[in-house]
């Protein structure tokens, strides 16, 4: 079991005489340690790295990783922040899956009163070596409490405290530790938390990270209280599915959902954001393009979570190529997308005779693809072009069924 004074020699033996082992040298060398201190000082010395990618900012305050799972699991800054901005928290936060802190930390800088909340003992012990590292001059014991226990258990004292707002980031491992994602496998369940806290006439608000993997009309059917659900994108992947419910509601009484797709920059601030709902996707009259605009968009990852396709195309002014496609032409360039605009220079038939002359014209591509018979080491292998930046291509098919290779810039 650790303790606050076991974490102290751990990390000072990181930043000491330890710095420059091997995690392979701590665990198997001659030494004096532990087993258990030299397994923790490995994780240390293993993560050491990926800790500054991630959390550049808390990687010279000496962040200590209890287990590796909580820094798999737990958010960047980027959307930790993104869930500050966004979802100002209430006077009193309950973050009842605490993890490593970083998602409680930033939140508990927007609230009066703050509890972190987490089951495993170790997890809540290093949350009290982290935290008020990772706050710096925001972290006050008056008003941040750490506390070990499970949210399911605690739900009703927490309620009758006067909790006006739940955030919790459900385990997405199973007791063997394989990965699951439907959520009524996670721990806790959202749907067991929500049923209890309905039950117990909560009339706060919920926020819900899930992993992005999840199907977000499941979601929906199984949760029929989310008003928002925040698809996440930093980078060009979707990090997180932030489930929002500003108030528990029964399905008859709820209102359609929208699903808001947002592209982070890595500070955390918004660059770019599109917002729709499965309602009005349904009633969408759908349209395809009949010839190659001047432009072509492809929708990022969270666009593309989202499902939207026919409301993309509204939105945007463009028309999608074909129903597998999911890309989109257009004349109108737009000023902001939630992916990448190209403007087409040349479209060449995908017939073998083209492809067999195609190095000629491009002995040099990037090429990609989506809806095209032929992978991109398949369609390099066959044309004889060289991988390389010198010209863009993407390979597709149109509404007519011909396989077409676009030149975009």
């Amino acid at each position: 079991m650790l303790t606050l004074e076991g974490i102290e020699r751990i990390m000072n033996l990181a930043k000491g005489e330890w710095r420059d082992k091997s995690p392979d040298r701590i665990l198997f060398g001659k030494s004096s340690l532990s087993p258990t201190l030299r397994q923790h000082l490995a994780l240390q010395i293993t993560y050491r790295e990926k800790i500054a990618r991630k959390y550049p900012s808390l990687s010279s305050l000496g962040i200590f990783l209890p287990e590796g799972i909580t820094y798999e699991q737990s958010s960047g800054e980027a959307t930790a922040r993104y869930k500050a901005d966004t979802f100002a928290p209430a006077p009193f936060l309950v973050d009842g899956t605490g993890g490593l802190g970083i998602d409680f930390s930033h939140l508990a800088r927007r609230a009066q009163r703050a509890i972190y909340l987490e089951r495993n003992e170790d997890f809540a012990t290093a949350a009290q070596y982290n935290i008020p590292r990772i706050m710096g001059e925001s972290y006050s014991p008056a008003r941040i409490e750490i506390q070990q226990g499970s949210l399911l258990d605690e739900l009703e004292r927490l309620v009758a405290n006067g909790m006006e707002m739940l955030y919790f980031d459900p385990a997405r491992r199973a007791q063997g530790g394989a990965r699951t994602y439907a959520l009524a496998d996670t721990e806790p369940s959202p749907i067991e938390v929500c049923h209890t806290l309905q039950r117990l006439e909560y009339q706060g608000r919920i926020l819900i990270k899930v992993s992005p993997m999840e199907d977000i009309r499941e979601v929906l059917r199984q949760l029929p209280s989310v008003q928002e659900v925040h698809i996440v994108q930093s980078g060009d992947e979707v990090k997180e599915l932030l489930l929002y419910i500003p108030t528990l509601s029964t399905q008859s009484e709820a209102t359609p959902p929208s699903l808001i797709a947002v592209q982070l920059s890595p500070e955390g601030l918004v660059v770019n954001r599109f917002c729709g709902t499965p309602a009005e996707e349904s009633e969408q009259t759908h349209h395809f393009a009949s010839a190659l605009g001047q432009y072509l968009l492809l929708p990022g990852a969270a666009l593309q979570k989202s499902g939207l396709y026919h409301s993309i195309g509204i939105a945007y002014h463009a028309l999608p190529l074909h129903p597998n496609s999911h890309i989109y032409t257009t004349d109108q360039k737009p000023s902001l997308f939630l992916g990448k605009c190209y403007e087409v220079v040349r479209v060449t038939p995908a017939k073998s005779s083209e492809l067999k002359r195609l190095n000629q014209v491009y002995p040099e591509a990037d090429f990609s693809q989506r809806n095209f018979p032929l992978k991109p080491v398949d369609f390099y292998k066959k044309t004889k072009i060289r991988p390389g930046s010198s010209h863009r291509l993407i390979g597709t098919t149109l509404l007519s069924g011909e396989s077409v290779i676009i030149e975009v810039r």
